[in-house]
């Protein structure tokens, strides 16, 4: 029955219609909503044994009511029946998505979170809490709210391994990988849109080789010759042109929101080393934070604050030109009180391109300070590996 309610956005099936007026008292949609993901986590093994784990489990679009307020459905059942249809509505249109998207929410070192009690965990804040270039950018400088953003959240690591950690996506443990190509597969099967995931690896300058690792996704076919499509399909050059990161300090230190700077705005392809991996089914953008000195000292810096720091991030791709206005976010992400420790491990052996190259992650934060007076901006022009996969080398 879910599945025919869910095959059309547009209109409410009979058997919708059935399912809302056949809700028994003290069964909300919510409630079902919540019943049915519990059945999906566990046709795929995924433990979510408590209620607060249970709600964190669900597709972002379903948390509009907090965790408590959930728990105690089976006694207050007096929602307003136009609350029930926004609830069962939200439900639908993520229930394609739920089986394979709800268990990557729901794993991962960090929890999923609230945006607003976001206490050691993660989320993704609306795009309107960033501000991007207007449609009068160009003449007048004047910006405007981020907006709906192009791609949905799905997923969120915090990982740690003996070398820097490159292509996650091609990782054969790699859980978002894993899970990608079981929905690929599934859409094949069932002659649906196929799913096309972006994984954003800023690798952080620390002794353990941290990772923060953001994944998005869309169903949706970039419109032909638009700044999205030129972006993805373009030359290394190109991106590093256009790819832009948002940074704002939501809570933290003085030291540390003065180094980063209020609405921080990075070109990253200019400032750091981007390395892109793209294939029919996803976009990896690998960012080598060391590669920069400032930025090296920047995050060394804040990385001793982690624990207590709570931070939002947008990217963007950079409309330049007045037909690539105004900018749209691609997605967002908060992270808040990371734990170094709490990190999952990789095991990934350096790549081929790592062993030509010495490990520069890693310098004390006197010896960036002071090692020298020209910062040296790395960029990757390398447009003849603008599509190239590079597989885990594995010891035997």
């Amino acid at each position: 029955m879910l599945s025919h309610a869910c095959a059309s956005h547009s209109c409410m099936s009979e058997e919708a219609l059935f399912l809302i007026s056949s809700l028994k008292p003290g069964r909300s949609l919510v409630h079902l909503a919540i019943h049915t993901q519990l059945q999906v986590l566990a046709s795929r093994r995924v433990s979510c044994l408590d209620s607060s784990n249970c709600y964190h489990a669900l597709p972002h679009t379903y948390v509009s009511r907090s965790p408590s307020s959930l728990r105690h459905t089976r006694t207050h059942t007096h929602t307003h029946k136009s609350q029930r249809f926004v609830f069962f509505i939200l439900a639908m249109e993520d229930a394609r998505e739920s089986a394979w998207i709800g268990s990557l929410k729901c794993g991962g070192a960090v929890p999923l979170r609230e945006v607003d009690g976001c206490a050691n965990g993660w989320s993704s804040p609306s795009g309107d809490i960033f501000q991007v270039r207007g449609p009068n950018y160009l003449e007048s400088k004047t910006k405007t709210k981020g907006g709906e953003c192009l791609l949905k959240p799905i997923a969120f690591d915090w990982i740690k391994c003996s070398n820097k950690i490159f292509n996650v996506m091609q990782h054969p443990d790699g859980r978002v990988r894993a899970a990608l190509d079981g929905a690929l597969k599934e859409a094949e099967k069932k002659q649906e849109r196929k799913p096309f995931v972006w994984a954003i690896n800023l690798q952080v300058p620390s002794k353990e080789n941290h990772s923060l690792i953001f994944y998005y996704v869309t169903y949706e076919q970039p419109q032909k010759d638009s700044l999205l499509q030129r972006f993805l399909d373009g030359s290394n050059s190109f991106r590093n042109s256009r790819f832009k990161l948002l940074a704002n300090v939501v809570q933290g230190p003085w030291v540390v929101k003065t180094a980063v700077g209020e609405r921080a705005v990075c070109l990253l392809g200019k400032a750091v080393t981007c390395t892109y991996t793209r294939t029919d089914h996803f976009m990896e953008i690998d960012v080598d934070i060391g590669a920069s000195i400032m930025a090296n000292a920047i995050v060394h810096l804040a990385f001793g604050y982690v624990t207590s720091l709570i931070v939002d991030l947008a990217f963007v791709i950079e409309g330049q030109v007045q037909n690539e206005l105004p900018e749209k976010i691609l997605g967002t992400i908060r992270f808040a009180n990371l734990d170094p420790a709490a990190a999952s491990i990789l095991d990934v052996p350096l790549s081929s391109r790592d062993k030509m190259r010495p490990n520069k992650l890693w310098r004390s934060f006197s010896n960036l300070l002071h090692g020298g007076h020209n910062e040296s901006v790395a960029n990757v022009e390398e447009d003849e590996r603008s599509h190239e996969v590079e597989d885990f080398v594995h010891s035997h």
